[in-house]
């Protein structure tokens, strides 16, 4: 894969030209973010979860105005994953969401899941991982279908 098939997508590149100046902001904000996220992630498990919080909390009920700045930040995140050089999964995401948002003092748990069997509901043999961020019950971030995962850790 080269780097000019990700940088030659005409709507997204429209889409940012017309966006406000904060808009823009947050889209080089959320680049930074990824690429700190992505390059943490090549290093031991323990480096990358100190930078999500304490382990095994959730973080409280966020307000309505903290709640859409939390949708901001997840979709502006979410659209500059899918033009950068590198793949950003899911795990590099939720990583680069968490941070922003703790600056801007919204709180946020990250979700760390392992698949479901269709079966019988227990963890499959398969072992899928998918991560997501939520602001209490509202998922902002990783938004595929939550429930068929079986959630493994929690930090906030």
């Amino acid at each position: 894969m080269t780097a000019s098939r990700y940088w030659c997508r005409v709507p997204e590149r429209r889409g940012f030209w017309r966006a406000s100046l904060r808009r823009k902001l947050l889209a080089f904000e959320a680049l930074w973010e990824l690429t700190r996220a992505r390059l943490d992630t090549m290093r031991p498990a323990a480096h990358y979860t100190r930078a999500l919080g304490a382990q095994g909390t959730e973080a409280p009920e966020a307000s309505r105005a903290q709640r859409a700045t939390g949708y901001e930040v997840g979709h502006v995140v979410g659209r500059v994953a899918d033009v950068v050089p590198f793949r950003a999964v899911c795990l590099q995401q939720a990583i680069a969401v968490s941070r922003m948002l703790r600056r801007r003092q919204v709180p946020a748990t990250v979700y760390l899941g392992l698949s479901l069997s269709a079966d019988d509901g227990k963890v499959a043999g398969k072992r899928d991982a998918h991560a997501w961020v939520k602001t209490g019950h509202h998922v902002i971030a990783g938004r595929t279908d939550v429930n068929r995962f079986a959630v493994v850790g929690t930090f906030s």
